[in-house]
């Protein structure tokens, strides 16, 4: 099985044989079990970063002074068959099968769709949660970047991408591109199991498609030691999400206007990185490969040059859910997050920003009633009563105080 598996007619351009990739005191190849050990031990140790520095440290602090909210939403009350309809499409089921449930539980639709939101808000991530994710991005995206300016820029097959399959397979690994490569693929292995524990976004199914592209890209490269075309997508790759990153940063800590001018940077970096040097530059000299090195392609080629096309897909999958993002930056309006779902709440209801709150479904106390309130800056009139509007301190979990007939409402 493992003879048939290691097939070299399958993984090696024809001619050479895995002797031919044994490393020596002079020449590093890379070899396959490795995979095993580095990855999954960089992952961990990335992850123990992240959870037990850089989130309790740094970025939660951060968050909590600029009032970023942390309580999550609670959940509604328990109701077997909502649970079987939300289960369907989670708040945006068949119209039909909406009401169906309504009516055979004695509700109104809009009853059902409000139990339907409040369970779908119950189970996002708290704004506070994924501010300290985006922070975790911008840290590693940024030491990453950094690390791939000085390392990969310095080989002289980055500046001749022609000289990428010089003297294939045997290739020399350098020290510094073995770790900024074993690196990588353990932070998609941390990222691929963060995916299963945040709240699904509707392109979740095309994040988990990009992390296991690649990932098997990597691992692919890696076997058959065309690791100096993944480095060079690596580069491209991993800098062009430090602007996206700190977008998000500034959009959920208020800061709308810096929030805009990251994600017009990272536009500005999406176009050319993603649709123009990765498929010129990178995926381009693959599809070269026969020529480059002297011969027919091999059945790993082929796998290689799929896997590469189907990530550019992915980019422009990609590239249409951004074009709207674009367009509300040059309207001047509040950037979403381009991947959230359409019943997720927007970030106005969590975000203190310019001169509005909107809060959806607010209990007031010593009433069983509940109402749409949107509060702005000038006091306004609730069911005939003046309601104010106090801005919390930092370092408070925006924590509204509103006045309604003498009544002091917190939330």
């Amino acid at each position: 099985m493992s003879e048939w598996f290691w097939n070299e007619w399958f993984w090696l351009p024809h001619g050479y044989t895995w002797d031919d990739l044994k490393s020596t005191t002079e020449i590093n190849y890379p070899s396959a079990s490795e995979l095993l050990v580095w990855p999954p031990l960089i992952a961990v140790a990335l992850l123990c970063i992240r959870q037990l520095i850089l989130i309790p440290l740094v970025f939660r602090p951060l968050g909590k002074y600029y009032g970023i909210r942390s309580k999550p939403y609670m959940p509604p009350v328990h109701n077997e068959k909502l649970d079987k309809l939300y289960s369907i499409n989670r708040a945006r089921p068949p119209r039909q099968m909406l009401e169906k449930s309504a009516s055979d539980l004695g509700m109104s639709s809009r009853q059902v769709e409000r139990w339907l939101r409040r369970k779908t808000l119950s189970q996002q991530m708290t704004t506070l949660e994924k501010f300290t994710d985006h922070g975790w991005q911008v840290t590693y995206y940024s030491i990453y970047c950094i690390a791939g300016l000085v390392i990969v820029t310095s080989k002289p097959w980055y500046v001749d991408n022609m000289k990428v399959f010089e003297n294939y397979p045997v290739q020399n690994i350098p020290t510094d591109i073995w770790w900024y490569y074993m690196t990588a693929i353990g932070f998609y292995i941390v990222q691929s199991v963060l995916l299963f524990k945040q709240d699904k976004k509707h392109d979740f199914y095309q994040m988990l498609a990009h992390h296991c592209f690649t990932i098997v890209i990597l691992n692919f490269c890696w076997i058959t030691n065309t690791v100096r075309i993944c480095a060079t997508s690596l580069l491209f790759h991993e800098c062009s999400d430090i602007p996206l990153s700190l977008a998000k940063l500034f959009l959920y800590a208020g800061k709308l206007n810096t929030s805009n001018t990251f994600g017009a940077i990272f536009f500005l970096n999406w176009i050319p990185t993603r649709l123009y040097l990765y498929p010129m530059y990178v995926m381009r000299t693959s599809f070269y490969l026969s020529s480059l090195t002297g011969g027919s392609l091999w059945p790993a080629a082929y796998i290689l040059q799929a896997s590469m096309t189907g990530l550019f897909v992915l980019h422009l999958m990609w590239t249409m859910d951004i074009i709207p993002y674009v367009i509300k930056l040059f309207k001047n309006e509040k950037l979403d997050d381009p991947r959230s779902s359409p019943e997720e709440l927007s970030d106005d209801d969590e975000t203190l920003n310019n001169n509005s709150i909107n809060v959806h479904t607010v209990g007031l106390s010593g009433s069983k009633k509940r109402n749409d309130i949107h509060f702005f800056k000038d006091p306004l009139r609730v069911n005939g009563s003046t309601a104010s509007l106090r801005n919390p301190p930092h370092g408070r979990n925006n924590a509204l105080d509103m006045q309604v007939h003498g009544m002091k409402v917190n939330f």
